[in-house]
């Protein structure tokens, strides 16, 4: 058990002959005059009078979500039932009389403290069954496999106390780990380091530390505490995970059952991610040996580490641009391992198109002697061809040799021509457009001025692309009206105008028939442009304008004929009893005398009864219609024009 510590909470008299007693047994004694001024850890017993009872008991409550709080002794003064009852009933683990209570304070208090200690190692246990349950879940229940690791690796650290946690993982060569995942860094996947760099993950990775003995802290060659847990899968140790510690503080049996139940659970998880496969195939190595061994120029003598700890791929070529020097990170970019690319030609795990393109550019480079960046393709062990950004750094001129700086862009370049692919076709897809596009920035300055905004403006894009404001394009006030109408609710969405009647300006200044619909273009909510496209309405205007003409001469050519129709069926009709009148007038005729006074009756009944017989013979021949004017202003059927 450790050393029983005490806290004394209090202003009461009775409590200086309380801590005068306990430093005469030996016990370790912090005095506060309140609960609320202590900070430090928790210690053994906290020992209170029995007044502060309550106001102590809630406050320790709530020091600590991980450990239990300390047991409290609550001291009495007096020593009656009742006393010794409220302070039980306040929270306190024990109470005694003072002092009569004197000589059982320090059994009390070694009794306590060792129930103490027990119900904390109980909490801290369930603490870290919950942690081992959460970390099988994240990593479960993830693709993204990278970010998980820290985040467990993060949560590994508050719950122990380590000042850091590492993953590592092992690769071909025993000098050099592989770092995939670290809690001071989320961007550490796949670093690879010198094994002197973890010394007790290289000891488990070559079977130098028991399985059985792992975990337990050792002292580091910086004074930190160690603890190293081996990450087995298969029954094969393939990487180790490593926590330290600082400032004097050790991991205890639970912290270190916890690595050990954190390393069980990760290392199947690990094993089976793309994380650790793509590595793994990654640094498949290949070995040539080499019957003439290199020289070692001086330059890397100076920069050796330097170029040991880069996280970029470094190779050093001489003027025959065979390779003098590769670096850890250069063989796990190309999958070979130094003894498999020293002394060859950098050229053999080039792409063979750029080949050439290297030559050049060392030559060049040679003549300027000054560095650049260019982009070469690599093919790898596993024979995957991949694209790397190399840096060339100014010819070392002591030893003649030349460095090569690069990194792996393969999927960077892929999504850099995805992207120049997308926007070649939205450009195209724009420009083929019928209709005019046109967008401004936040400044109202057109930032876009399609093949279709030329036709119809007259203008060409050099000409307007930032030159010409959006009022620029219309005419006073037009501009205005269409951003106020944009921002307000009344045509609908804000934001959005569908299809409005309006006119352009085009190059001549002549005022051009279009339909608008705009939009807002925003960014994070803020707005940051206009989007507008522009219908020449000038050929449907005109087609509606046939289109009416048509109309009009079809419904002219409707009435001719209903005219003709109806002239032929009234004469049709009224010829009959026309027929009949002037008949019966005859036969009258003939029945009367002359000298009948209805002689001269019968006689106009016969004349108005021709004239409506030419009436009708007229209205029969009508095949247009024309019109004459009638009384007033009304117009009737000129019959002697209509019926030619």
């Amino acid at each position: 058990m450790r050393k029983v510590s005490v806290l004394l909470v209090g202003l009461e008299p009775e409590l200086d002959d309380v801590r005068a007693h306990l430093c005469e047994l030996g016990l370790g004694v912090v005095r506060v005059d309140a609960i609320a001024d202590f900070q430090g850890g928790f210690p053994s017993v906290c020992v209170v009078s029995g007044r502060q009872m309550g106001e102590v008991s809630r406050s320790l409550a709530g020091r600590s979500q991980v450990e239990p709080p300390p047991p409290v002794l609550a001291l009495c003064p007096g020593g009656g039932a009742e006393e010794l009852l409220q302070a039980l009933r306040a929270g306190a683990d024990d109470a005694l009389p003072w002092p009569a209570g004197r000589d059982l304070v320090s059994d009390r208090i070694a009794a306590l403290a060792e129930r103490g200690e027990i119900e904390a190692e109980g909490a801290r246990r369930r603490v870290h069954a919950q942690v081992l349950l959460a970390l099988a879940s994240m990593l479960d229940t993830t693709v993204e496999f990278e970010e998980v690791l820290h985040e467990a690796l993060l949560r590994l650290v508050e719950v122990t106390g380590a000042s850091l946690a590492e993953v590592f993982v092992g690769g071909e060569d025993p000098g050099v780990l592989f770092l995939l995942g670290s809690s001071d860094d989320a961007t550490v996947a796949k670093l690879p380091v010198p094994a002197a760099r973890a010394p007790e993950a290289a000891a488990l990775l070559r079977g130098g530390i028991d399985a059985r003995e792992a975990g337990v802290g050792t002292p580091s060659a910086s004074g930190a505490v160690v603890a190293a847990v081996p990450l087995v899968d298969d029954g094969s140790c393939f990487g180790a995970l490593r926590c330290e510690w600082v400032d004097g503080m050790s991991p205890g049996e639970p912290v270190q059952e916890l690595l050990r139940g954190t390393g069980a659970v990760l290392a199947p998880r690990l094993r089976a991610s793309d994380l650790y496969r793509s590595l793994h195939e990654r640094t498949r190595r290949v070995a040539v040996v080499s019957s003439e061994p290199p020289s070692r120029p001086t330059v890397l003598h100076k920069y050796e580490e330097f170029f040991q700890r880069a996280f970029d791929g470094i190779v050093v070529l001489d003027g025959e641009m065979k390779v003098l020097y590769v670096n850890p990170a250069g063989e796990q970019i190309t999958g070979y391992a130094r003894d498999g690319l020293v002394s060859r030609s950098f050229c053999d795990v080039l792409v063979p198109d750029d080949r050439i393109v290297l030559a050049d550019v060392l030559s060049g480079a040679r003549e300027s002697r000054g560095g650049q960046t260019f982009d070469l393709g690599l093919v790898t062990t596993s024979g995957d061809p991949i694209r790397v950004s190399v840096s060339l750094s100014a010819l070392l001129t002591e030893d003649e040799v030349l460095v090569l700086s690069f990194r792996d862009v393969t999927e960077a370049r892929a999504l850099s021509e995805e992207l120049r692919t997308t926007k070649e076709f939205l450009e195209r897809l724009i420009d083929s457009t019928v209709d005019a596009i046109i967008a401004t920035d936040v400044d109202g300055r057109v930032v876009l001025f399609n093949a279709g905004a030329e036709r119809i403006f007259g203008l060409q894009p050099e000409e307007v692309v930032g030159k010409f404001a959006f009022r620029d394009l219309f005419p006073e006030g037009t501009a205005e009206y269409v951003l106020e109408e944009l921002r307000s609710a009344e045509g609908g969405e804000v934001g959005r105008m569908e299809g409005s009647r309006r006119e352009i300006l085009n190059v001549d200044k002549e005022l051009v028939p279009v339909s608008v619909s705009a939009s807002l273009i925003y960014e994070g909510g803020e707005e940051v442009g206009v989007v507008g496209i522009i219908s020449d309405l000038r050929e449907r205007l005109r087609i509606e304008r046939r289109l009416v003409q048509a109309q009009e001469k079809l419904l002219e050519s409707e009435k001719q004929a209903l005219i003709a129709e109806l002239a032929g069926t009234t004469a049709h009709e009224l010829n009959q009893p026309l027929t009949s009148v002037m008949g019966y007038a005859e036969l009258l005729k003939k029945r009367v005398a002359e000298d009948d006074s209805n002689r001269r009756a019968i006689d106009i009944i016969l004349k108005e009864a021709e004239r409506m017989a030419e009436i009708v013979r007229k209205i029969g021949k009508i095949t247009r219609y024309e019109t004459k004017d009638y009384v007033g202003s009304t117009q009737i059927l000129d019959l002697d024009k209509s019926s030619r």
